[in-house]
């Protein structure tokens, strides 16, 4: 090693960057999903319908354990 050389060593950094669909601030969005909701400008029917089967799985793993 020559004057001005000091020892040390390379380091990689990797940061991987999630892909977001929505844009804006998460949980104004869903409150704005919630307003929607509750005035009847979405479907409740079909947001329930979306969201229950992850409620079904929820339980079959609390049965399990």
């Amino acid at each position: 090693m020559g004057a001005g050389q000091a020892a040390g060593y390379r380091a990689e950094t990797v940061i991987d960057i999630p892909f977001v669909r929505h844009t804006g601030e998460p949980l104004a969005l869903q409150f704005a999903h919630f307003l929607d909701l509750v005035s009847g400008r979405t479907d409740a029917c079909a947001e329930r319908n979306s969201i229950l089967p992850a409620h079904e799985v929820a339980a079959a793993i609390e049965e399990c354990s």
